[in-house]
């Protein structure tokens, strides 16, 4: 008799621990509970590997806050197939149950079939560096928005005491937290310089109005992502238009905004340094603004969106083009 061997693996994954089920050819179905640890996913992995489970079987995880990731990246690492997943997939199953039973160890089992059944599951390639590369970009944008609100309320705390002769505070004072900031700031984008991809500095010195900084943020952000064609990264940043229409009426297009809005920021900055000092994106910008009578943050938007197109052609697509597009 044939002995039954592992197709799938499913991992629910807890702050504490990880819950795993093993669902064999003959569809039965083995849980075993992992301490959250490195020590413990070695343990798994151990096992894994003990019990002959080969690495093209997925394993399967939700994405649940930052948990996932110390499991997801050691097997990935240990060589196996990762597949990580939207907890919505996960639910939906749940809700075509009959009992719509949940609990750590039932999700497990789910994750399990899910790896089973579905054949188009996203697989997980990332690596430390690029998790905290995305982790940087995110930081980065919370300190830049935290520095523009504190620098606000800081000039008109000033300008209030100036106003009515009394000095609370001295300057230096009030300013030395902005100067804190501004310094974490600095060595947040010279980081990500350091995990940009190895092409990043090549690329910005061939682009006239576009820093090395920006590249990498962008670069930084979209690591690990995969486009089929120009399109697709437009929309995920939410550079593409949302159609509004039904049957003769049509109403005012507008911009999807999916995705992240840091991003967006930094592209509408690139967009601005390439009209300003980008023989091709001025002309571009010329021909918009000036000759068509675009609005101003609608050329530059264009424009964000052309480089973008530029930048698959160059950087995501594995033949790039020598000009923009």
């Amino acid at each position: 008799m044939t002995q039954p061997v592992v197709v799938s693996v499913g991992i629910d994954v807890s702050k504490a621990k990880v819950d795993v089920a093993w669902l064999s050819t003959d569809q039965s179905v083995s849980v075993q509970t992992f301490p959250n640890t490195p020590a413990g996913l070695e343990q798994l992995i151990h096992l894994l590997k003990q019990n002959g489970t080969a690495e093209t079987v997925p394993c399967v995880l939700e994405s649940t806050g930052d948990y996932h990731l110390l499991g997801a990246v050691m097997l990935n690492q240990a060589g196996y197939h990762v597949n990580l997943i939207n907890p919505l997939i996960t639910k939906q199953y749940q809700q075509s149950s009959i009992r719509q039973a949940k609990s750590d160890r039932v999700d497990a089992k789910r994750l399990a079939k899910i790896g089973l059944l579905e054949a188009h599951l996203a697989v997980f390639t990332s690596t430390t560096d690029t998790i905290m590369a995305k982790k940087l970009v995110s930081l980065l944008a919370q300190l830049e928005k935290t520095y523009q609100r504190l620098q606000a309320c800081t000039k008109q705390f000033l300008a209030t005491q100036e106003q009515l002769h009394c000095t609370i505070m001295d300057a230096a004072t009030v300013e030395r937290p902005l100067q804190s900031l501004q310094r974490t700031i600095t060595t947040v984008q010279q980081t990500l310089i350091q995990l940009a991809p190895a092409k990043t500095h090549a690329l910005a010195h061939t682009i006239p109005g576009v820093s090395e900084t920006s590249l990498a943020i962008i670069l930084c952000g979209l690591t690990d992502k995969q486009f089929t064609n120009r399109d697709q990264l437009v929309a995920f940043v939410g550079l593409d238009v949302r159609a509004r229409r039904s049957g003769m009426w049509q109403g005012k297009e507008r911009l999807s905004k999916r995705g992240n809005a840091f991003l967006r920021k930094v592209l509408y900055q690139i967009a601005w340094g390439l009209k300003m000092h980008h023989p091709i994106y001025q002309q571009y910008y010329q021909r918009l603004y000036h000759e068509e009578g675009k609005h101003y943050t609608t050329t530059l938007i264009a424009i964000a969106r052309k480089f973008l197109r530029y930048l698959f052609a160059v950087y995501f697509k594995p033949m790039g083009y020598a000009q923009p597009v």
